[in-house]
């Protein structure tokens, strides 16, 4: 094996492993769920590297991979008429134990926290997912472009329209 594609791949892994977690949460709401999301994922940039593939920007690559194992996993739970809801997305709306503050405004910050996880969410899937990669992944129009197959201007015009929609859903206009 290449010593090159090992360490590269090593690379690529602890680059954008936790951010591939937090992508892959945001789709599926299950600690679990995202965990096999973010091996399978790994897993195919894995083999695609050792079958000697270039791959030419790493970071869209990753997420394009994840984003299709996450389309894939929701039309599996559609076609077997399975309404999703996970105990850490009930835990969510109970506990909100996974994100801590410190500080006397910690409660107001969690229900903040809390109440915009729940707005996204109730946002069409395609301008949920343009949200997620701007906004919580910090990737630029190009390289969500690069994920979504989409030129970096219909990025942009989405995300606009989809920041729109956001804020009158949620009176911040």
């Amino acid at each position: 094996m290449n010593d090159h594609i090992r360490r590269e791949f090593i690379d690529a892994y602890d680059r954008h492993s936790e951010a591939i977690y937090r992508y892959s949460f945001f789709r599926v709401y299950s600690k679990s769920i995202a965990e096999e999301m973010v091996q399978e994922t790994f897993i195919r940039v894995w083999k695609y590297m050792v079958k000697g593939n270039e791959i030419k920007k790493m970071r869209p690559f990753i997420y394009r991979i994840c984003h299709n194992l996450i389309v894939d996993y929701h039309r599996r739970n559609a076609k077997q008429g399975k309404k999703e809801e996970s105990l850490d997305l009930l835990m969510l709306g109970k506990n909100f134990d996974t994100l801590s503050y410190d500080g006397i405004d910690a409660l107001e910050k969690k229900i903040q926290v809390q109440e915009t996880l729940k707005a996204i969410d109730r946002m069409p899937p395609q301008q949920k997912q343009l949200l997620l990669l701007r906004y919580v992944e910090g990737l630029s129009p190009k390289e969500i472009g690069e994920i979504v197959d989409k030129d970096s201007k219909n990025v942009s015009a989405g995300i606009f329209r989809a920041l729109k929609k956001f804020r009158s859903m949620n009176n911040f206009e």
